[in-house]
């Protein structure tokens, strides 16, 4: 039988699968940790404490384990797991205050992070640096002020 975790005012906003499959990890929105729990048998392995609030995650495991975290202040962290000591910040302008989605392609090499003014943004995960704005949701495209060329 599971055991039913103790009742919680956090909302767990992220989920993705860790170690293999063989656990999940959990990042909280509003007390900022992740915690980690075994699938089987069901327990908590640990819970760490982030920086700042949790809203989208990504994991990463091709430098190891990484874990990249839509900080709701400044842009996305990057972790090392399971220490969760960050490595890096992906800065970005964030003015409406909610999780943005983020997700790592090309093997760890880019980051995609959503934006809150129409734009999502592509980093270098290697340098941090910003690659490209793309225009997304109501921006400048939606609002007819780009045109695109065949």
């Amino acid at each position: 039988m599971i055991e039913t975790p103790h009742p919680s005012a956090a909302t767990a906003r992220s989920i993705t699968f860790y170690d293999e499959g063989c656990s999940i990890l959990v990042g909280y929105l509003e007390n900022r940790e992740i915690s980690c729990f075994s699938i089987e048998p069901w327990c908590l392995k640990w819970t760490r404490e982030t920086s700042n609030r949790i809203g989208g995650s990504a994991l990463c495991t091709s430098d190891g384990a990484s874990i990249f975290i839509s900080n709701l202040a400044d842009g996305v962290d990057q972790y090392r797991l399971p220490e969760m000591e960050k490595v890096k910040t992906f800065p970005h302008a964030i003015k409406s205050n909610f999780p943005l989605q983020v997700t790592v392609a090309r093997g760890g090499s880019w980051l995609i992070s959503g934006g809150d003014n129409g734009y999502a943004r592509l980093f270098d995960c290697h340098s941090g640096r910003l690659l490209e704005s793309l225009i997304h949701g109501t921006g400048a495209w939606f609002r007819g002020e780009v045109s695109r060329k065949y």
